[in-house]
């Protein structure tokens, strides 16, 4: 296998693997359960879990009582206190970065002396503010240490949670529904599937149009069954290109068996 990147898809089966390896019974009751342990994180600022754009989850946003409701009613549904809920979430970030971490080692450091001017900047600003010298530093050195992970891993993220969540959920298939992983093509081309016309030669010099790659699909022999779609949240925008795509996909399809077309988005009602 070809070396894999940190936020790669061997570095995230791998980490998702072995999450499942000791989870415990997997079934159709706590699939979506595994989906949060996975790929949910904590919003650090609104000290909640993260459930929109940062600025709407803090105190006074328009988010906020919803992001409170949400975390009270998934520690209930797992037993757990709020504070122990950040270790329990964010099991595939957190397993990329650590891997990201191990392989760059010592290279993965800030240069010490751009350190010491960052946060000799950060302490003079909040000395300012009327902060006492000591305790400056002290928060000097935490705004240093968050700042510089949020610039490096903040867009990382993005990508992990995008694919990740295609690739959690190719795993629940097989372990939930036991369809085979050969039944289970994952962002492969849409003429790449049984049941739809195979994309035409491009001639020399015309533009390369990108080809719809669904997230998921299930297949059996000549027939695709389903197309999946998976998005971790849903903006207008997305609504537009679920209509475009699914109307591409029954114009191009060749089989006469009916194609399901499904949106799998983040979504589920705790029990009060």
């Amino acid at each position: 296998m070809a070396k894999d990147t940190p936020f790669g898809q061997g570095t995230r089966m791998r980490v998702l693997e072995e999450y499942f390896a000791g989870a415990g019974e997997v079934n159709e009751a706590n699939a979506w359960e595994h989906v949060y342990r996975c790929l949910l994180w904590m919003n650090v600022g609104a000290g909640l879990a993260h459930i929109y754009d940062s600025n709407h989850m803090q105190s006074g946003g328009v988010f906020n009582a919803r992001a409170v409701r949400f975390t009270e009613l998934l520690c209930k549904r797992w037993n757990i206190s709020q504070k122990e809920l950040p270790a329990r979430i964010d099991i595939l970030f957190k397993g990329c970065v650590a891997e990201l971490k191990r392989r760059d080692g010592e290279d993965g450091k800030i240069d010490s002396e751009t350190e010491s001017e960052l946060i000799s900047a950060i302490q003079a600003q909040l000395r300012g503010e009327g902060i006492k010298e000591d305790r400056a530093l002290v928060l000097a050195r935490m705004i240093e240490v968050q700042s510089r992970d949020f610039f490096t891993l903040g867009n990382k993220r993005k990508n992990a949670l995008g694919e990740g969540f295609e690739d959690l959920l190719l795993i629940l298939l097989q372990r939930v529904s036991q369809i085979p992983l050969e039944k289970l093509p994952l962002r492969t081309p849409v003429s790449g599937l049984p049941g739809f016309r195979r994309a035409p030669p491009r001639n020399k010099g015309d533009p390369r149009k990108r080809e719809p790659h669904p997230d998921i699909a299930i297949v059996e022999g000549d027939v695709t069954h389903v197309i999946a779609t998976a998005k971790w949240s849903m903006r207008q925008d997305r609504e537009t290109q679920f209509q475009s795509e699914y109307n591409s996909f029954q114009m191009n399809k060749t089989q006469t068996t009916e194609l399901t077309y499904a949106l799998i988005t983040m979504s589920l009602i705790l029990p009060a």
